[in-house]
């Protein structure tokens, strides 16, 4: 997991946290993909009013090995006591990760019609 403080990426932003997931690409072998459902959460430690993201990942994807959130959360609400975010400087990140199926990739039927062509 990598979290990390932005800065105002655009005019009139708030600086916020961003979360991202890392997937080793090493981790399969051949041609072999997993879906995944993912979830982050930030969690309110205080009130029970979680800020929850998300999303479905087809992993190994060439060059995109994370999945995540910019600003997930700004940083006055992460700061702001009456959120209850930010109990005794600490707050804390959770990453629901459920597979949903795995394959092996054996591409398209063109690819697959040029192989036996040859």
């Amino acid at each position: 997991m990598l979290l990390r403080r932005n800065g105002q990426t655009s005019p009139g932003m708030d600086y916020g946290i961003s979360v991202y997931l890392y997937m080793d690409p090493d981790a399969f072998t051949g041609n072999q993909k997993v879906l995944v459902n993912f979830t982050l959460r930030v969690q309110d430690q205080i009130f029970g009013n979680h800020i929850d993201y998300t999303a479905d990942k087809l992993f190994p994807a060439p060059r995109d090995t994370m999945w995540g959130k910019e600003n997930i959360i700004k940083m006055k609400d992460l700061t702001d006591p009456t959120k209850g975010f930010l109990v005794n400087g600490k707050f804390i990140v959770q990453a629901f990760v459920y597979d949903i199926g795995r394959s092996d990739y054996i591409g398209t039927t063109r690819d697959n019609e040029n192989r036996l062509a040859m």
